[in-house]
C-alpha cells in the first residue's frame, strides 16, 4: 500500500523481439532518420519481412517485434545511405546500439590507353555477400538495391563512405561519362 511499483510487461505472444537502442554517429546520437528491417528469409507468401522503425531527436529507436534471424537494416534520411546486417536473437528483448560504420573505399578512373583521368564516369559498388532468397519479390526488391552509385570528378576521382566491412565487387562506366 502507498507504494510505487514499476514493471516492464513484454506480450511474448506478439511472436518476436523488441529490438531497440540508439543510433550512433562516432559516438553521438543520429537525430533524425528511419531505420527499414529487412528479412530475405520471411516465412510469409512474399518471402520477405519488412518493418520500419524512427529515429528520435536523441538517437532512439524500436522495433516492437522482429522474428530472430538476420536482418539488412537500412538507415535512411542521413546525409549518406547506411547498410548494416544484424542478427536478432530469440530472446524477449534485445537491446541493439548501431554505430555508424566508418569504411570507405576511394580511387581514381583513369584511360587504360592515355592514362588520363576520366571525369563523369559512373562507378558502382555491390557488396559480394548479398543474402539470396527464392522469393520472386525479394528478387525484384533486391534488384538494384544493394548497388551504391557514384560519379567520377574532373580529376576521375570517386568515394563510397561509410561503408559496412565486407568484400564488395567494383564497376566503372567510362562511356557515360560523356551525359
Amino acid at each position: 500500500a502507498e507504494e510505487r511499483v514499476r514493471f516492464d510487461i513484454v506480450d511474448e505472444s506478439f511472436g518476436g523481439t523488441r529490438v531497440f537502442g540508439r543510433v550512433l554517429d562516432d559516438g553521438l546520437p543520429v537525430p533524425r532518420g528511419n531505420i527499414n528491417a529487412i528479412s530475405w528469409e520471411g516465412e510469409n507468401v512474399l518471402g520477405v519481412d519488412w518493418k520500419l522503425a524512427r529515429i528520435d531527436s536523441e538517437g532512439r529507436y524500436e522495433f516492437e517485434g522482429l522474428a530472430p534471424g538476420e536482418y539488412q537494416f537500412q538507415l535512411e534520411g542521413l546525409t549518406r545511405r547506411v547498410r548494416m546486417t544484424v542478427e536478432i536473437p530469440d530472446v524477449p528483448e534485445h537491446r541493439l546500439d548501431l554505430e555508424l560504420p566508418r569504411g570507405a573505399i576511394e580511387g581514381r578512373v583513369v584511360d587504360d590507353v592515355t592514362g588520363e583521368p576520366v571525369a563523369r564516369a559512373r562507378v558502382f559498388l555491390r557488396p559480394r555477400d548479398q543474402v539470396e532468397s527464392d522469393s520472386l519479390l525479394a528478387s525484384l526488391v533486391r534488384q538494384g538495391g544493394d548497388l551504391y552509385r557514384e560519379r567520377t570528378d574532373g580529376d576521375g576521382r570517386f568515394a563510397f563512405k561509410g561503408l559496412s566491412e565486407g568484400d564488395y565487387e567494383l564497376y566503372v562506366d567510362p562511356a557515360d561519362s560523356r551525359s
